[in-house]
């Protein structure tokens, strides 16, 4: 698979959706023009790159670890903001844990060395954070450290950004989406059906 199809390709759906009435189900009451700035700021710095012994990040690395700070503080004053720091080391240790397992020992894959990673930081994000702003406020903070801590743990220099890293980072954010749909109709269901079976229970004759 090209390197930026997994980005291409959410960009144009997600883009599509949006115009198309669905912003309020997929990213909450996030205000267009902050998505809007967000996207243009990605875009702008990705030709910037800063380069040293640990890592080699692009610029728009640093821009998306901003506006994921800027999510932690804003969710820090609601409350569940323990939940959302859980997440944040909970990312940044499955994130660690499979760039580690892999380099001592790739024979041991769940499903694929390069995509374990960020589905297992979806699935945490997704289950411990059913809002996409907290969403992706772990993840846009938990990434960036994690690819960190693995480079200096690894002793090797990690790109951060390209159309690799951001790859698994889209990929991350989808599967925490979906996970929280997912855990959204799980639960939905089985409000229905109990109220349903308490309806019945409750129009027998005694």
């Amino acid at each position: 698979m090209n390197n930026g199809y997994w980005v291409a390709i959410v960009s144009i759906v997600v883009t599509i959706l949006l115009l198309t009435g669905w912003r309020r189900l997929l990213l909450g009451n996030i205000p267009r023009w902050i998505i809007l700035l967000f996207v243009a700021g990605c875009a702008a710095s990705g030709w910037l790159i800063w380069e040293a012994e640990e890592a080699v990040v692009q610029a728009n690395v640093a821009w998306l670890l901003l506006w994921g700070l800027v999510a932690v503080a804003v969710a820090a004053k609601e409350p569940g903001a323990s939940y959302l720091a859980f997440g944040c080391v909970l990312v940044v240790i499955l994130w660690f844990w499979s760039g580690r397992l892999y380099a001592a020992d790739p024979a041991i894959v769940l499903y694929k060395p390069e995509w374990d990673g960020p589905l297992l930081a979806g699935l945490a994000a997704g289950f411990l954070a059913p809002r996409f702003r907290n969403q992706f406020a772990i993840l846009a903070c938990a990434l960036p450290a994690a690819d960190l801590l693995l480079s200096m743990s690894l002793s090797k220099t990690i790109m951060m950004g390209g159309a690799v890293w951001w790859d698994r980072f889209v990929a991350a954010a989808v599967t925490a989406r979906l996970t929280a749909a997912v855990l959204w109709l799980i639960a939905s269901g089985c409000s229905r059906a109990s109220a349903h079976l308490f309806k019945n229970e409750g129009g027998r004759a005694s």
